[in-house]
């Protein structure tokens, strides 16, 4: 088989509108799993050290911090897939999130409770490396975020 030659594909490339293109596929979710994506890439795999600031750049630590508040603003917005995204951060540590698995299992249960299924999965494991008295304080959490923000909770 021939493969179209590059001109063509440039060509064909000028007239798509991805982010039609992503919203007629039922991709509302995209833009959030290529944040994610971005995010991973820039702080990389490797050894995690104390200091969350240990970026090359000032350019990389702005790039993650912009991203992380723009999935915080999805997730205050009720974005169940951004809120489980968040709890993610926190349970990982990514910078620019320390570890907090009080504040990680708050943002899953959320995004649970909104209907999300990974993050239905993904309790039982954030609980597992919980005890019974951060549990408590994360499901006060829990309360305490739903009542300052309404929004936190989709009411579909």
């Amino acid at each position: 088989m021939i493969s179209p030659s590059p001109r063509w594909k440039t060509n064909i490339m000028k007239n798509i509108d991805v982010k039609s293109l992503l919203n007629q596929a039922g991709c509302r979710h995209m833009k959030y799993i290529l944040l994610m994506i971005a995010l991973v890439a820039l702080v990389g795999c490797g050894k995690k050290t104390k200091k969350p600031n240990n970026y090359e750049s000032k350019k990389d630590s702005a790039l993650l911090q912009q991203l992380a508040e723009n999935l915080e603003d999805s997730a205050a917005a009720g974005d169940k897939f951004a809120q489980h995204q968040v709890g993610g951060m926190y349970f990982f540590g990514e910078y620019p999130k320390e570890r907090d698995l009080v504040t990680a299992y708050a943002w899953t249960y959320i995004s649970a409770s909104n209907g999300w299924s990974v993050a239905e999965d993904s309790m039982p494991i954030i609980a597992k490396s919980m005890t019974t008295n951060q549990i408590a304080k994360a499901e006060e959490l829990v309360k305490e975020m739903v009542k300052k923000n309404p929004k936190l909770l989709n009411k579909e």
